[in-house]
């Protein structure tokens, strides 16, 4: 999987700013599925931090 080839809008949420392209619209995608996946872990954890308590 490649970020500036395969991250669709269902991945990202939203279509990408219409003057990106290149090395900003790459760092636009990245920046919001990492943040995306970094929220999912912190619920994760949150979570299972609830179980254990």
């Amino acid at each position: 999987m490649r970020i500036d080839r395969d991250l669709n809008r269902t991945d990202l949420k939203m279509d990408p700013p219409e003057h990106l392209e290149g090395a900003a619209l790459k760092s636009w995608k990245y920046q919001r599925y990492i943040k995306d996946y970094l929220r999912c872990i912190t619920s994760v954890d949150d979570n299972v931090g609830r179980l254990l308590d």
